[in-house]
Protein backbone atom coordinates (compact mmCIF):
# COMPACT_ATOMS: atom_id res chain seq x y z
CA UNK A 1 0.00 0.00 0.00
CA UNK A 2 1.57 3.28 -1.08
CA UNK A 3 1.15 6.48 0.84
CA UNK A 4 0.05 9.60 -0.94
CA UNK A 5 1.92 12.86 -0.38
CA UNK A 6 -0.66 15.36 0.91
CA UNK A 7 -1.00 18.48 -1.21
CA UNK A 8 -3.10 21.59 -1.09
CA UNK A 9 -3.90 24.36 -3.50
CA UNK A 10 -3.14 27.91 -2.39
CA UNK A 11 -3.73 30.83 -4.71
CA UNK A 12 -3.96 28.46 -7.66
CA UNK A 13 -0.66 26.72 -6.83
CA UNK A 14 -0.01 23.16 -5.74
CA UNK A 15 1.75 23.18 -2.38
CA UNK A 16 3.27 20.04 -0.86
CA UNK A 17 2.58 19.59 2.82
CA UNK A 18 5.97 18.47 4.10
CA UNK A 19 7.61 18.72 7.50
CA UNK A 20 9.66 21.84 8.06
CA UNK A 21 13.28 21.40 7.04
CA UNK A 22 12.75 18.19 5.11
CA UNK A 23 13.28 18.22 1.38
CA UNK A 24 11.31 16.13 -1.08
CA UNK A 25 12.89 12.79 -1.86
CA UNK A 26 12.97 11.56 -5.45
CA UNK A 27 10.01 9.22 -4.86
CA UNK A 28 8.00 11.95 -3.10
CA UNK A 29 8.83 14.33 -5.92
CA UNK A 30 7.51 11.83 -8.46
CA UNK A 31 4.38 11.29 -6.37
CA UNK A 32 3.81 15.03 -6.22
CA UNK A 33 4.15 15.31 -10.00
CA UNK A 34 1.76 12.40 -10.51
CA UNK A 35 -0.77 13.98 -8.15
CA UNK A 36 -0.52 17.29 -9.97
CA UNK A 37 -1.14 15.59 -13.32
CA UNK A 38 -4.11 13.67 -11.87
CA UNK A 39 -5.50 16.91 -10.47
CA UNK A 40 -5.09 18.66 -13.83
CA UNK A 41 -6.73 15.78 -15.74
CA UNK A 42 -9.61 15.64 -13.23
CA UNK A 43 -10.07 19.38 -13.53
CA UNK A 44 -10.27 19.13 -17.33
CA UNK A 45 -12.68 16.17 -17.22
CA UNK A 46 -15.01 17.84 -14.74
CA UNK A 47 -15.00 21.38 -16.04
CA UNK A 48 -18.23 23.09 -16.89
CA UNK A 49 -18.68 22.88 -20.70
CA UNK A 50 -20.30 26.32 -20.63
CA UNK A 51 -17.21 27.77 -18.91
CA UNK A 52 -14.18 25.82 -20.12
CA UNK A 53 -10.72 26.37 -18.71
CA UNK A 54 -9.30 29.47 -20.32
CA UNK A 55 -6.07 29.15 -22.28
CA UNK A 56 -4.21 31.55 -19.99
CA UNK A 57 -5.25 29.52 -16.92
CA UNK A 58 -4.11 26.28 -18.54
CA UNK A 59 -0.79 27.83 -19.58
CA UNK A 60 -0.29 29.26 -16.08
CA UNK A 61 -0.82 25.83 -14.49
CA UNK A 62 1.55 24.21 -17.00
CA UNK A 63 4.18 26.87 -16.26
CA UNK A 64 3.76 26.28 -12.53
CA UNK A 65 4.27 22.56 -13.05
CA UNK A 66 7.44 23.17 -15.07
CA UNK A 67 8.68 25.60 -12.42
CA UNK A 68 8.09 22.96 -9.76
CA UNK A 69 10.13 20.42 -11.74
CA UNK A 70 13.02 22.88 -12.19
CA UNK A 71 12.98 23.80 -8.49
CA UNK A 72 13.15 20.12 -7.58
CA UNK A 73 16.13 19.62 -9.92
CA UNK A 74 17.83 22.67 -8.43
CA UNK A 75 17.17 21.36 -4.92
CA UNK A 76 18.71 17.98 -5.81
CA UNK A 77 21.78 19.69 -7.31
CA UNK A 78 22.26 21.96 -4.29
CA UNK A 79 21.86 19.05 -1.88
CA UNK A 80 24.51 17.10 -3.78
CA UNK A 81 26.88 20.09 -3.75
CA UNK A 82 26.41 20.63 -0.01
CA UNK A 83 27.10 16.95 0.70
CA UNK A 84 30.25 17.06 -1.45
CA UNK A 85 31.46 20.22 0.29
CA UNK A 86 30.79 18.70 3.70
CA UNK A 87 32.75 15.56 2.81
CA UNK A 88 35.69 17.63 1.53
CA UNK A 89 35.70 19.76 4.67
CA UNK A 90 35.75 16.66 6.88
CA UNK A 91 38.52 15.11 4.76
CA UNK A 92 40.57 18.31 5.05
CA UNK A 93 40.06 18.38 8.83
CA UNK A 94 41.09 14.74 9.08
CA UNK A 95 44.20 15.33 6.94
CA UNK A 96 45.39 17.88 9.50
CA UNK A 97 45.56 15.02 12.04
CA UNK A 98 48.17 13.04 10.08
CA UNK A 99 51.31 12.65 12.19
CA UNK A 100 49.48 13.38 15.44
CA UNK A 101 48.64 11.00 18.22
CA UNK A 102 44.91 10.27 18.50
CA UNK A 103 42.87 8.51 21.12
CA UNK A 104 39.73 6.95 19.65
CA UNK A 105 36.78 4.97 20.93
CA UNK A 106 36.49 1.56 19.30
CA UNK A 107 33.16 -0.13 18.59
CA UNK A 108 33.72 -2.55 21.50
CA UNK A 109 33.86 0.43 23.91
CA UNK A 110 37.62 0.31 24.44
CA UNK A 111 39.94 3.18 23.63
CA UNK A 112 43.01 3.01 21.43
CA UNK A 113 45.84 5.54 21.15
CA UNK A 114 48.11 5.66 18.15
CA UNK A 115 49.68 7.76 15.43
CA UNK A 116 47.38 8.86 12.59
CA UNK A 117 49.16 7.70 9.45
CA UNK A 118 46.51 8.45 6.83
CA UNK A 119 42.92 9.35 6.03
CA UNK A 120 40.40 8.08 3.50
CA UNK A 121 36.92 8.94 2.33
CA UNK A 122 34.77 5.83 2.39
CA UNK A 123 31.06 5.19 2.09
CA UNK A 124 30.68 5.38 5.87
CA UNK A 125 32.43 8.77 5.98
CA UNK A 126 35.95 9.97 6.70
CA UNK A 127 38.19 7.29 8.21
CA UNK A 128 41.51 7.66 10.04
CA UNK A 129 44.27 5.06 9.70
CA UNK A 130 45.72 4.35 13.15
CA UNK A 131 48.14 1.48 13.08
CA UNK A 132 46.46 -1.37 11.20
CA UNK A 133 43.00 -0.12 12.10
CA UNK A 134 40.67 2.21 10.21
CA UNK A 135 38.40 4.22 12.53
CA UNK A 136 35.77 6.89 11.83
CA UNK A 137 36.73 10.53 12.36
CA UNK A 138 33.80 10.86 14.77
CA UNK A 139 35.40 8.32 17.12
CA UNK A 140 38.28 10.68 18.03
CA UNK A 141 38.35 11.54 21.73
CA UNK A 142 41.69 13.34 22.03
CA UNK A 143 44.46 14.66 19.77
CA UNK A 144 48.03 15.42 20.81
CA UNK A 145 51.60 15.43 19.62
CA UNK A 146 53.37 12.07 19.55
CA UNK A 147 55.21 11.44 22.85
CA UNK A 148 58.61 11.40 21.13
CA UNK A 149 58.08 14.94 19.77
CA UNK A 150 56.68 16.14 23.09
CA UNK A 151 59.66 14.68 24.99
CA UNK A 152 62.13 16.13 22.47
CA UNK A 153 60.55 19.58 22.76
CA UNK A 154 60.74 19.40 26.55
CA UNK A 155 64.42 18.34 26.38
CA UNK A 156 65.22 21.29 24.09
CA UNK A 157 63.50 23.72 26.45
CA UNK A 158 65.40 22.26 29.41
CA UNK A 159 68.72 22.48 27.55
CA UNK A 160 68.10 26.10 26.59
CA UNK A 161 67.20 27.00 30.15
CA UNK A 162 70.25 25.18 31.50
CA UNK A 163 68.31 23.04 33.93
CA UNK A 164 67.87 19.32 34.07
CA UNK A 165 64.84 17.78 35.76
CA UNK A 166 66.38 14.32 36.05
Amino acid sequence: MSTIQPISIENGRVVAQTRAGSGLSASNSQKLQDQFMNLLISQMKNQNPLEPLKNDQFLAQTAQFQSLQELQRLNATMTSMIQSFSALTQLNNAASLIGKEATVSLPDGKEKTGLVSGVSLEEGGVMLQIGAESVPLGAVKRIGLPKAIDETAEAIVQALMGTDRA
